[in-house]
Formats: structure tokens, C-alpha cells, sequence
């Protein structure tokens, strides 16, 4: 029997401008950038957003947003994959470097549980 699992990556496993296409204004895709991007702002690390959502954003970078640009491409990419019907019988949320050795200092990846 076949299984699923949704494997996200790692620290600086996102790209600049890769959830263009997939986050609209307004939506709730975007409340959950600006939600990130607040709680970078409180730190002083300005904003996330606009690293993942142009592709050629030369603003300002902090070390942190290589933390919260994955976590937020994860969690966006699990909406999508959800909304597209996508099942899941596992969630790994870090990268498979992640599995094979923990990796001193690394979080993992909370999010809600998922909906069946």
C-alpha cells in the first residue's frame, strides 16, 4: 500500500518570488504572510513577504528570515496541497537532512493539526 507524505525543506529551502503565484492580496494566504512579517517586524528583522512573493526583491534580509521564509512557504504549500485534495498520511516538517541526524539548535515545525 502506497503512503504520502508531505516532506517540507529546511532553513533556505524557499526562493525569492516562489509564492507569487500561488498568494493573493487580501487573501488568506497573505494574512498569513503579514502574520509572519509582524513578528519579524516586533524583532527588528523587517519584513519576510516580500522575499517570497517578488522574484527580484533586493530588500532588506536578516539571518532569521531564512527560518521564517520556510516556515511560511511550508505553510502556505500545505494549504495548497490541502485545497487541491492532496492526501497525507505523514507531515515532515523539516528537510530530509533533518531525518537522517538531528541537527543541533533546529526547531520543528509546528503547525494546527490538519483537517481529514
Amino acid at each position: 500500500m502506497m503512503k504520502t507524505a508531505w516532506l517540507f525543506p529546511g532553513p533556505g529551502g524557499h526562493v525569492k518570488g516562489v509564492l507569487a503565484p500561488l498568494v493573493t492580496p487580501g487573501s488568506e494566504r497573505m494574512d498569513v504572510l503579514e502574520a509572519i512579517d509582524e513578528v519579524s517586524r516586533e524583532h527588528g528583522w523587517g519584513l519576510v513577504s516580500p522575499m517570497l512573493l517578488e522574484p527580484n526583491d533586493g530588500g532588506e534580509s536578516h539571518p532569521a528570515h531564512v527560518w521564517l521564509g520556510f516556515f511560511a512557504t511550508s505553510l502556505i504549500v500545505s494549504d495548497v496541497l490541502r485545497e487541491a485534495g492532496v492526501g497525507r498520511d505523514v507531515l515532515v516538517g523539516h528537510s530530509g537532512g533533518g531525518l537522517r541526524e538531528p541537527c543541533p539548535g533546529s526547531a520543528p515545525l509546528f503547525v494546527p493539526p490538519c483537517p481529514p
